[in-house]
């Protein structure tokens, strides 16, 4: 039996929640690896922008918000420290990138965002769950 990663699920929960598994997928397979990070942001951020009906001002903001969190986790990934120190600084990275979304998004666009995160979050738990049940 195979124990799910805790730093991929969160990562997933927190960065990927906008983003669907295949098209990750797919940009893998077909671009360098900082490229991949580059379209993997921006295919966020666009998810975010029909998710949350982003402004024209608000999308360059919210893609930058977006490209330092991912280059923050991919640091705490690629880190020496054990696991559980990379799941707390994950947290912490998690919670500056909602702060900072906070300070561009509206307050509606914010909760629907938060929302949505939580209902990613709520469905990663359940698919992990599922997967310890199958084995």
């Amino acid at each position: 039996m195979q124990k799910g990663n805790p730093f991929r699920v969160l990562l997933l929960a927190g960065a990927l929640c906008f983003v669907s598994a295949g098209v990750n997928t797919v940009m893998a397979q077909k671009t360098p690896k900082k490229e991949h990070v580059d379209v993997t942001v921006k295919n966020i951020t666009d998810s975010m922008k029909l998710k949350l009906a982003l402004t024209d001002a608000q999308y360059p903001k919210v893609y930058k918000i977006n490209g330092d969190f991912a280059a923050k986790l991919k640091a705490v990934k690629e880190s020496s420290d054990d696991k559980d120190t990379k799941k707390e600084k994950a947290k912490a990275v998690n919670k500056e990138w909602a702060a900072s979304l906070k300070t561009v998004l509206t307050a509606e666009q914010y909760k629907k965002f938060d929302e949505d995160k939580k209902d990613e979050k709520k469905q990663l738990k359940k698919a992990a769950k599922s997967s310890k049940s199958a084995s």
